[in-house]
């Protein structure tokens, strides 16, 4: 993925016009759709991500696998912001001001939403540790949850 991609689609999301954006980076619009429709068909590489503006998640253990993924500090990435849901960063992104690092599904829950889930090439997988008090009683919602998360694993 080029830098000029990243560009382009950063223009469409703040012009929220396609027309608008091939306008103000001075090329054609059917050239900009055709860069668009390419980038939805790439994956974002470690390389893509260290000069593009990002919101990442706060939590440290996060972080460190990022660091990881990235072979070397986190520090590197121009980070604007770090935020513990990342719907809260949804409104930057959907502006371009940014571009959000996240898992995939975290904010599906905008109908109306600009963004577009890109998977990372190579895979950065991250596990998680879910704990409760075993005799301690739940609410309806984390009851339903537990249970879910439980079906989940015995079809594993």
């Amino acid at each position: 993925m080029e830098l000029r991609t990243l560009q382009y689609f950063l223009t469409v999301a703040r012009e929220e016009n396609i027309t608008r954006a091939s306008e103000v980076l001075h090329i054609t619009q059917p050239t900009l759709s055709r860069q668009m429709k390419q980038l939805e068909q790439e994956s974002v590489t470690c390389a893509d991500l260290l000069s593009v503006p990002l919101i990442t998640p706060a939590r440290l253990y996060v972080q460190k696998e990022i660091s990881n993924w990235l072979g070397a500090d986190i520090n590197k990435l121009n980070v604007l912001a770090t935020v513990n849901m990342m719907t809260h960063a949804a409104m930057f992104i959907n502006s371009g001001v940014a571009c959000g690092l996240t898992i995939e599904g975290a904010v599906d829950l905008f109908e109306d939403s600009k963004m577009v889930f890109k998977p990372l090439n190579p895979c950065l997988e991250l596990t998680a540790v879910l704990a409760w008090k075993r005799f301690h009683s739940l609410s309806g919602a984390a009851a339903k949850f537990l249970e879910y998360i439980k079906n989940i694993r015995k079809a594993e």
